[in-house]
């Protein structure tokens, strides 16, 4: 998230990257959650393979990933 919006709302961007495993058991009660929290944080789930999305770590902003096991880096 680059900005901080008034009040100390956090606002921005988060890209999430998830394997279909993450998506379907752990993604909708905490995207659900932190969207009714944090209104101005514009979410994008990207579905991948663990592989894909580590590499997608090493050449763009992702700054969450989610794998099978729910690590996240």
């Amino acid at each position: 998230m680059r900005h901080l919006a008034q009040a100390g709302r956090p606002r921005g961007r988060l890209r999430v990257g998830a394997i279909s495993t993450a998506l379907v058991a752990l993604m909708p009660t905490t995207l659900g959650w932190l969207s009714e929290q944090h209104p101005n944080i514009e979410i994008k789930v990207v579905l991948g393979t663990s592989a894909g999305l580590l590499k997608m770590l090493d050449v763009t902003e992702s700054i969450l990933l989610v794998d099978g096991g729910y690590t996240c880096w």
